[in-house]
């Protein structure tokens, strides 16, 4: 069963979704910066359109 991308709160199988319907979701993200911390590291990413 296909759920609209902005209602999602558990886990998805991504081969539901097209690469225009991931494109259009993710761009709300667009120059966020995710900072993931482990108990030893830190990963930290930005979203950037191009």
């Amino acid at each position: 069963m296909k759920i609209e991308l902005n209602k999602v709160t558990k886990r998805i199988n991504i081969l539901d979704y097209s690469l225009q319907e991931l494109a259009v979701f993710y761009e709300q993200f667009d120059s966020c910066t995710v900072i993931i911390r482990t108990s030893k590291r830190y990963v930290i990413f930005k979203f950037k359109l191009c």
